[in-house]
């Protein structure tokens, strides 16, 4: 009689990880005229970029689908994937670039509703008439130490690392991940319009590139490195404030510092301890070992992503990673 192999649900979502990643590889190879594996040697001179991408709030082939033309134009070899697992030091040993867009946490035991749901799913799980049949969603954190140490040691060997939008969440998961990315995010407001600042013209991130307006989310973060070295700054010019410590609504099992609070300055007064204002820092850029670390917090849809303006931000950051500027 055959043999069954009953596979576990973990087991199940790495081979279909396995999958995407794989043909995520081999796509992006051959746009170059090469289908070999990113782990293989290269005779190609040509500056390689590893993505690290997707998650339950921010979809793969939306990030697949507003950076492609950036690396396109820049002419670099881009291999993308979704198995964070295997972020290590020989994933990384091939390439110039790393760049990470995605959150901090996963799903194992899955969760309800759709991702657009704007009550995240809480309204459809409410609606079932065995609701008591569901376990409340809990996210897990998915990053090691290990891991962390992984893209320290890359940087610091004078590779680039580019941080984009929810990796900032990243860092309150991982010490040592927070000190080469220089920071970490306390939440976000839901998406709503901000206007973005250039605090410092001079750096070649921010060379041509002029404020502008997005419809976004509004990331809070908290830089621990040289405040000189903070690029881009987000004011809600309607008075809308922030407080990490209120929950968002509807996120059933959400992660702490997802809490908002839209209230005009003029109603809240001066800022709490809870109360962040109604300006953040959502960009900055440092030197790490031999290497370059930069962030950019906007991009959470891909209209965001492809604000002319943005896109500016993007390729400057990548040239300046890259050590072309």
């Amino acid at each position: 009689m055959k043999q069954i192999t009953h596979l576990s649900r973990r087991d199940i979502l790495r081979n279909a990880g396995a999958v995407v990643a794989a043909s995520s590889f081999a796509t992006s190879d051959a746009a170059f005229g090469n289908s070999a594996s990113p782990r293989a040697p290269q005779a190609s001179k040509q500056r390689r970029v590893l993505v690290l991408m997707g998650d339950r709030y921010h979809n793969q082939a939306n990030i697949r689908g507003s950076l492609h033309p950036v690396f396109t134009e820049l002419q670099l070899r881009v291999d993308y994937t979704t198995n964070y697992y295997e972020l290590s030091t020989d994933l990384l040993k091939p390439y110039q670039l790393f760049v990470c867009f995605r959150d901090n946490a996963i799903w194992p035991g899955g969760y309800l509703g759709s991702d657009e749901d704007p009550l995240g799913g809480r309204g459809v799980a409410d609606g079932l008439e065995n609701r008591e049949d569901f376990p409340s969603e809990k996210s897990e954190n998915w990053i090691t130490e290990e891991q962390g140490h992984a893209v320290q040691d890359f940087v610091s060997a004078g590779n680039g690392f580019l941080s984009l939008h929810c990796s900032s969440l990243i860092s309150q998961s991982s010490k040592n991940f927070r000190d080469v990315q220089g920071g970490v995010a306390l939440g976000h407001t839901p998406v709503r319009y901000f206007k973005v600042r250039i605090v410092n013209k001079e750096h070649p991130i921010t060379d041509g590139v002029a404020d502008f307006m997005i419809n976004d989310e509004q990331q809070y973060t908290t830089y621990d490195k040289d405040p000189r070295n903070l690029l881009l700054q987000a004011e809600n010019l309607d008075g809308l404030t922030f407080d990490p410590t209120t929950p968002r609504a509807g996120r059933a099992g959400g992660r702490g510092g997802r809490g908002f609070l839209n209230l005009p300055s003029t109603e809240t007064g001066t800022p709490s301890a809870g109360n962040l204002g109604t300006t953040s820092a959502v960009g900055w850029a440092h030197e790490y070992g031999q290497g370059r670390v930069a962030f950019l917090a906007m991009g959470h849809t891909p209209q965001s992503m492809n604000v002319p303006e943005y896109i500016k931000l993007q390729k400057n950051a990548i040239r300046w990673l890259l050590k072309q500027t």
